[in-house]
C-alpha cells in the first residue's frame, strides 16, 4: 500500500541509514586512536625522536666508542709496521 505523503517509504530507509550510522559509530570509537590526527603531536613526538637520536650520537658514549675503534685500528696499522721492521 503507497501512501500518498511518502512518510512510510522514508521511515524504512531512514531505520536503514540509522543502523549503519550506530555501527559505523561503533567502529569508530574501537580504531579511534587509528585516526589520531593531532599534527602538533605527531610533530613534537618526531622532534624528541630526533632529539634523542642526536644527543646520543654526540653523547660522551658514542666518542668513548669511536676512540677505542680507532685506538684499536691505528694499534693495529702500527703493530703490523713494527712486525715488517724486524722481519
Amino acid at each position: 500500500m503507497k501512501n500518498v505523503t511518502g512518510v512510510l517509504s522514508i521511515k524504512p530507509m531512514l531505520q536503514i541509514v540509522q543502523y549503519h550510522l550506530y555501527h559505523l559509530q561503533q567502529v569508530y570509537k574501537q580504531t579511534k586512536h587509528c585516526f589520531n590526527t593531532d599534527y602538533k603531536l605527531i610533530k613534537k613526538k618526531k622532534e624528541k625522536r630526533k632529539q634523542k637520536k642526536r644527543l646520543y650520537k654526540e653523547s660522551s658514549y658514542r666518542k668513548g666508542i669511536r676512540m677505542k675503534k680507532y685506538q684499536r685500528s691505528h694499534n693495529d696499522e702500527a703493530q703490523s709496521e713494527r712486525m715488517l721492521k724486524i722481519i
